[in-house]
């Protein structure tokens, strides 16, 4: 009976296509993710704060190390808008929740086989969850909180896309 299970586990987990390798090409093992850009905002400082959110969300993966210099691919991003909007207002129509939202475009590109992956992509902090950068103006709660919050879905997206291209 215990040789029975033992077989029929193995039957479905060889069927499901499980690998503990990223969605990377085989020969991606390093990435360079330089400095963010970010050309356009008020919202300086923001840059390193994305820049240092990919790196930490890419070293998750035990495949692929991030380097200095001299990746087999590099991640590089530019911050193409910071916006805050009203989420909730007050009964005297003030803003009493205000999301901020964080939007940014990157490019993922293979310097082994010198192409893109990714090229151009668009992607918005707000674009995967619902309450991302969402903060109470109403409780004195700090934007700076849900910027790091937005900086981080934002980032968790980009690493997301990116390792599931393949």
């Amino acid at each position: 009976m215990r040789l029975i299970l033992v077989s029929l586990c193995l039957l479905l987990l060889g069927g499901c296509n499980y690998t503990t390798r990223s969605g990377l090409p085989a020969h991606i093992k390093t990435v360079e993710i330089p400095t963010a850009r970010n050309p356009k905002t008020f919202y300086k400082g923001i840059e390193g704060k994305l820049t240092r959110k990919l790196i930490e969300h890419f070293n998750r993966d035990p495949q692929v190390r991030v380097v200095n210099t001299g990746g087999d691919a590099i991640l590089t991003s530019v911050i193409i808008d910071v916006s805050k909007t009203p989420y909730r207002e007050t009964k005297q129509d003030r803003p009493a929740t205000i999301r901020l939202s964080v939007t940014a475009r990157y490019d993922f590109f293979d310097q082994v086989e010198q192409r893109f992956i990714v090229e151009k992509a668009r992607i918005s902090s707000t674009q995967f969850s619902s309450d991302s950068g969402i903060y109470e103006v109403e409780r004195g709660e700090l934007p700076s909180r849900a910027e790091d919050a937005a900086v981080d879905e934002l980032a968790r997206e980009i690493v997301r896309a990116t390792m599931n291209t393949w």
